[in-house]
C-alpha cells in the first residue's frame, strides 16, 4: 500500500488533476472508504495527544479524545458532503464516492506530514517547528 501511496502522493503535488484521476481509477472499494476515514481521524487524534502531552502549556484547556475525535469526524465529513454537493451544484459530475475517496487520500497526506513532525520533534525540535509551519 506505501508503494502506491508514495508515488500518488508525490503526482498530487505536481499534477492533483492527474492525481485524482489516478486515485479514482485504481478501483478502491467503496466499503472501505468510510473505514479508512475513521482510522484516519483515530490515529489522528491519538497522534495529536500522543506529541501534545510533550508540549504541556499550564493553564491550558485541553480536549479530551473524544471531543476532538467526534468534532474532527463531523468536520471531515462536512467537507465531503460539501465538496460533493458544491461540485454539483457548479455542473461537476463527481460522485459522492469520489469525494470520499479523494477526502480521505488528502486526511491520509496530513497524517503523514503530522508523522514527519512528531519524528522531527524528537530529533531536531527545531526544524519540527519550521516543518509544522511549512505544511
Amino acid at each position: 500500500m506505501l508503494k502506491t501511496f508514495v508515488p500518488v502522493a508525490a503526482q498530487a503535488i505536481r499534477e492533483p488533476r492527474e492525481a485524482a484521476s489516478t486515485l479514482m481509477s485504481m478501483g478502491i472499494p467503496s466499503a472501505a472508504l468510510w473505514p479508512a476515514f475513521g482510522a484516519l481521524v483515530c490515529l489522528s487524534v491519538i497522534l495529536s495527544f500522543l506529541s501534545g502531552g510533550f508540549e504541556q502549556v499550564p493553564d491550558q484547556v485541553t480536549l479530551s479524545p473524544l471531543v476532538l475525535a467526534f468534532s474532527s469526524a463531523v468536520a471531515g465529513a462536512a467537507s465531503v458532503f460539501l465538496v460533493w454537493k458544491i461540485g454539483s451544484a457548479m455542473d461537476g459530475t463527481g460522485k459522492f464516492e469520489e469525494a470520499l475517496l479523494l477526502t480521505v487520500f488528502l486526511q491520509g497526506l496530513i497524517f503523514a506530514g503530522q508523522i514527519v513532525e512528531f519524528l522531527l520533534f524528537f530529533f531536531v525540535p527545531t526544524l519540527s517547528g519550521l516543518f509544522s509551519i511549512g505544511v
